[in-house]
């Protein structure tokens, strides 16, 4: 069982306020990610990892992910990213940021969110 808090002042007793993506594919990316492309930022020899996520999108499952191999694989989870935590706009809006693990000695590296369905 999963819970999250409501999106409405005062929450929603006795319904939802959850969503389900119903939309042409090409609308996919505007539904999951509302706040645009994902961004990075590095200091102190640490690079995080921002996105901003539908947080009334329970059909969804989102994911950091890097490449080091010129985006030819992806790689998420544990391995790759700890999460840093979310932090939450006064109109609402979720951004989730992650801290990338262990990029030393690459050429190029490249980040990316990805959200898929349940």
């Amino acid at each position: 069982m999963s819970w999250r808090g409501s999106l409405a002042d005062g929450g929603t007793p006795g319904g939802s306020d959850a969503t389900t993506f119903s939309g042409a594919p090409d609308e996919f990316a505007a539904y999951a990610f509302p706040g645009g492309a994902a961004s990075f930022s590095q200091a102190g020899g640490e690079t995080t990892l921002q996105f901003q996520i539908n947080p009334a999108a329970e059909d969804l499952r989102y994911h950091p992910q890097v490449s080091t191999d010129n985006m030819a694989t992806w790689q998420q989870g544990a391995a790759a990213f700890e999460f840093l935590g979310e932090s939450r706009a006064p109109d609402g809006s979720v951004t989730w940021q992650f801290k990338a693990l262990d990029l030393t000695g690459f050429d190029a590296v490249f980040f990316r969110a990805a959200a898929e369905s349940r």
